[in-house]
């Protein structure tokens, strides 16, 4: 009877092992690292608010610095191609009384996080699509610029999917007979999934 009993266990005992041999394979990863692939998140979201201070030269001389400040939004994608690298790409609206731009970004950044933090460093391309008001009789007149980005800044996370971001730009957009230079700061939260 004990006999009996005991073959009955070690039959259950080995049906049970190969059980859990067949749904776990040789070549399953650890539950620790499925944990941690699951939770590398390659594309996030952004959405925030943005303000820039605009100097424009003229090479002609004698004419006067033009320089003005615009607000508004702007959203964007961000792709991690690397541990280390990040490709974004952001669209900005400006807005003021005599001016709405609409600009298009590209930008390549070197980034490291440590913990919750992720400082960054980028460079890029952007291009504005402008509309300016110039007087009652003229009316509006329509621009299109390209020049070079650069950015530093941060993220912060909350969480693995959610943070905010806090960013500095200059750019540089050489114009007919003058150069623009822009200095932007940027403020948004951002969803990684």
């Amino acid at each position: 009877m004990k006999i009996e009993r005991i073959l009955v266990c070690t039959a259950v005992l080995s049906m049970l092992v190969s059980s859990t041999s067949i749904a776990q394979p040789e070549d399953a990863e650890p539950a620790s690292e499925a944990v941690e692939q699951e939770e590398e998140f390659k594309n996030g979201l952004l959405f925030g608010f943005t303000h820039a201070f605009r100097l424009e030269t003229s090479s002609t001389a004698g004419e006067p610095r033009r320089s003005d400040h615009v607000y508004g939004f702007q959203f964007g994608y961000e792709r991690v191609l690397h541990r280390y690298v990040a490709l974004s790409i952001i669209k900005p609206f400006y807005f003021n009384r005599e001016r709405t731009d609409s600009a298009l970004e590209i930008v390549v950044t070197g980034l490291y996080r440590k913990n919750s933090w992720e400082p960054f460093l980028g460079a890029g391309i952007v291009s504005t699509v402008g509309s300016v008001k110039e007087s009652e009789a003229e009316g509006e007149s329509v621009s299109f610029t390209f020049g070079l980005l650069f950015i530093a800044g941060f993220k912060y996370f909350v969480t693995p999917q959610w943070g905010i971001e806090l960013e500095f730009g200059y750019s540089y957009v050489p114009k007919n007979n003058a150069v623009e230079h822009e200095f932007v700061d940027s403020y948004q939260g951002v969803y990684f999934f």
